[in-house]
């Protein structure tokens, strides 16, 4: 068997480990303001809180209670304190309870880091193609329910009268023909906004969406993938 040799520093830049602690350095907010519930003291802070539910996601965790139930696992501990530098996961109760105020603006650090190190890297200049980049975006629904809901969750009436809760989410990546892996971009919530009362749409996030990939990457040229959704005047005359 061969062995591997040292890694060179655009190696280390793209690996795992410098991956994930760009990550968890990008968690570094404010804790949010919250009464604790049952006299309980807040002991795992909002950072462990957001690298948790990471993990969970980057684990392909069905549930944040598979998640719970998951992190005792002594394979699974071991990585959530090599990797993620988890001394405990929170329960699945907490987590919500802890990550249910944070403004998801806050996160968007992590992905602006995240780019910034496959910059370094030299790893961005794999997907060019046309003397630019392939950009997807697409809208995906990520929650629906007919009991939990908030403030922002968007809302249907079904044929029968009964109302459903849902939160959907218009995400972005960097593509290219041939190469599996993508480079996300930040995503955009498509969530009621402050102070109406009817549901946002994906049209209204691709707008959104777009203003931030316009001053974020000012200097990319970017062809937008999208789907008939967005084959309308607004979206053919938005000049990126």
């Amino acid at each position: 068997m061969m062995k591997r040799g040292p890694q060179s520093g655009l190696e280390k830049k793209l690996s795992i480990k410098n991956l994930l602690k760009v990550v968890r350095e990008s968690f570094d907010i404010p804790e949010p303001k919250r009464e604790e519930k049952r006299g309980l003291v807040s002991k795992i802070s909002i950072k462990d809180c957001l690298m948790s539910s990471f993990a969970m996601f980057s684990l392909k965790m069905q549930s944040l209670l598979a998640f719970d139930n998951a992190s005792n696992n002594k394979i699974i501990k071991h990585n959530l304190k090599s990797l993620y530098k988890l001394e405990a996961a929170p329960s699945h109760t907490y987590m919500r309870e802890k990550l249910d105020p944070v403004d998801p603006e806050k996160l968007r650090p992590a992905f602006l880091n995240l780019f910034e190190e496959i910059q370094r890297g030299k790893l961005l200049a794999q997907y060019v193609f046309m003397n630019g980049y392939l950009l997807a975006v697409d809208g995906t629904e990520v929650f629906e329910s007919k009991n939990v809901f908030c403030d922002n969750c968007g809302v249907r009436e079904h044929s029968n009268g009964i109302k459903g809760y849902y939160h959907q989410i218009l995400a972005g990546s960097i593509i290219k023909p041939g190469l599996k892996q993508v480079i996300p971009l930040c995503p955009e919530p498509i969530v009621k906004q402050d102070g109406t009362t009817k549901n946002d749409c994906e049209s209204n996030a691709m707008r959104r969406f777009l203003n931030h990939v316009k001053k974020e990457h000012p200097r990319l040229n970017f062809t937008i993938v999208t789907d008939a959704l967005t084959a309308n005047t607004p979206g053919v005359n938005f000049r990126l």
